[in-house]
């Protein structure tokens, strides 16, 4: 897909520099309940032992909605709530801003074709832990262009979060890897020119079948 300019301009390894706090992860939801959040939930729970200073950030889930009050209950049940931001719904700078300043972009999704927040990461150069279901895996390779781990599993999505916090040279191959193949599939020339010559594979296609029925009436 032609993805908006505002991922072709973020840069997360140029933008090093905003990352000097403490650790902080950027996720993106949704009202729908199948995006893993509640498996994040308690990934972050896990790594606060260790990481006492991490930031979970959660966009997407509308603020008041059904699936908001879920996952607020579910973050005070597990006593993170303190560590959890909920940022609502945000546009493609504000989003792009959150992906520059993260450590790790995480997708907990439990179902999904080809997710456009996991191309916008890959673009930015953002490292991804993300489910290994649906299209997913179609869209990076595990290991050499982020982690993948089994749906609904928080202690797989725990290790592979503290590998990329603790391995920073390794986050950084991977985000970089990602990019690379994020910016030669999502080239807006090449997604335009293949859409064309689709069309123009449709159309000739259905001019055939068209000539054929003249034939045989």
């Amino acid at each position: 897909e032609i993805v908006r300019d505002e991922f072709w301009d973020a840069d997360w390894a140029a933008a090093g520099g905003r990352r000097t706090r403490g650790p902080r992860l950027y996720s993106t939801a949704s009202a729908m309940p199948f995006k893993g959040t509640e498996t994040l939930l308690r990934a972050a729970a896990l790594l606060l032992p260790d990481h006492p200073g991490l930031r979970m950030r959660v966009a997407g889930v509308p603020d008041g909605s059904e699936m908001d009050r879920l996952y607020r209950r579910a973050a005070r049940r597990l006593g993170i709530d303190a560590a959890v931001d909920w940022l609502g719904r945000l546009d493609a700078a504000a989003i792009a801003a959150e992906l520059e300043a993260a450590d790790a972009f995480v997708y907990p999704s439990h179902i999904d074709n080809s997710p456009n927040a996991v191309v916008e990461a890959m673009l930015a150069g953002t490292p991804v832990v993300a489910s290994f279901t649906g299209g997913i895996p179609s869209l990076l390779e595990d290991g050499a262009e982020g982690l993948l781990v089994p749906r609904g599993d928080a202690p797989a999505l725990a290790a592979a979060v503290r590998r990329l916090l603790d391995d920073r040279e390794l986050a950084a191959r991977l985000g970089s890897a990602a990019r690379a193949r994020a910016r030669r599939r999502n080239d807006p020339a090449r997604v335009t020119a293949r859409m064309t010559e689709i069309y123009g594979e449709v159309v000739a296609a259905e001019h055939g079948a068209g000539r054929r029925m003249e034939v045989h009436s």
